[in-house]
């Protein structure tokens, strides 16, 4: 990049970044990394536009998935920044620049685990176990002081005084202000992908704040089986349900179709996860809609809906969803099985059983 547009292209990243942070309460514009980086990767974009070429991202579908909050962030970058808002970028293209996101997410997310200081393990462990478990918690949290108690020996312990408790079992539990996690003896990835998710939905957790799980997003009330095939139309009668039933903003429709026709949600196995652009619920919830039909959007077929609708300021919930939905359409018996559901209670325990 010449030198005389260093400093040019660098206050229009940076303006941009600021009028996303407004909007989503989060810190991108205070990332010297990520301007650094957006700084190299918009100069040739725009070169690559201005000449009709564009790159292709062979990973957009699983990159569109897992980290389908970025995207509505990249998209409204694009939207705020003079140069690329008078483009219409490719999908791919959009992927590269929500791919810069992603890694921030990332880094931020690294910075939130080396805050966690004590970390209890509860539960009978065998001593090489509990030896192991250790050694296994301070590579992922390395500031931290690990110890262990058995449950009967937890009523002694102050509340709040522990950031992170990973049990056994959780049965009989006594209410304690941290990240609760529930954990095999041997301490498995899958053990480790679920810490992470807890402690990515709960940000807050060191000022004591209540917790929650993705199973609290889903409501009797949201659960649906439609008989129809038009997709755009089966989004735009559930958005205004969600509305009309206080769970989101009356601009969540709107939200909603604009996203799908700038960048579909319908993903591999007929799952589809469409959201709005903006955050704006009144309740955090996710509407699931079983087609007992087929529907086609885009050439791709869709059969099982999950609406998300998520209040501004809770990115990090995100994750977790994106997380659920790769679990579900990468499992197609599940997906077979989802779409055969017609009660909610049904739902919840093939729910319950992914988590």
């Amino acid at each position: 990049m010449p030198a005389e547009l260093r400093d040019d292209y660098r206050q229009k990243i940076v303006t941009a970044l600021s009028r996303v942070d407004a909007d989503y309460a989060t810190n991108y514009a205070k990332d010297v990394t990520l301007i650094e980086y957006l700084l190299l990767h918009i100069y040739p974009l725009l070169k690559r536009v201005a000449f009709q070429l564009e790159l292709k991202n062979s990973l957009i579908e699983a990159v569109s998935a897992q980290y389908a909050n970025q995207f509505i962030v990249a998209m409204r970058f694009i939207e705020y920044h003079p140069d690329l808002s008078l483009h219409q970028l490719s999908r791919d293209e959009i992927g590269y620049i929500a791919l810069h996101f992603a890694a921030h997410q990332e880094r931020e997310n690294q910075f939130s685990f080396k805050k966690i200081e004590k970390i209890l393990l509860v539960g009978d462990f065998r001593q090489s176990n509990l030896i192991l478990a250790k050694s296994k918690l301070l590579t992922y949290f390395p500031n931290a002081k690990v110890l262990s108690r058995t449950k009967s020996a937890l009523s002694g312990l102050v509340s709040g005084e522990v950031d992170l408790v990973l049990v056994l079992d959780d049965k009989d539990l006594p209410p304690l202000k941290a990240v609760c996690v529930r954990i095999s003896e041997g301490l498995s990835e899958d053990d480790f992908i679920r810490i992470r998710n807890m402690l990515l939905l709960n940000q807050d957790f060191l000022q004591n704040k209540p917790l929650r799980g993705i199973a609290d997003l889903f409501f009797e009330e949201l659960f649906f089986v439609e008989e129809h095939t038009d997709y755009e139309a089966i989004l735009s009668k559930y958005a205004t349900i969600l509305a009309d039933r206080h769970y989101a903003d009356p601009s969540y429709r709107q939200s909603v179709l604009e996203r799908e026709k700038r960048f579909s949600t319908v993903f591999e196995n007929g799952v589809a996860g469409p959201h709005g652009m903006d955050q704006k619920a009144l309740i955090d919830s996710i509407a699931v809609i079983i087609l007992k039909n087929t529907a086609f959007y885009r050439g791709k077929p869709v059969r099982l809906i999950f609406m998300i609708n998520i209040k501004q300021g809770h990115l990090f919930i995100h994750q977790e969803i994106s997380d659920c939905l790769l679990k579900i359409m990468g499992d197609e018996a599940l997906v077979n099985r989802l779409c055969q559901t017609d009660k909610f209670t049904e739902f919840q325990m093939y729910l319950e059983r992914l988590m």
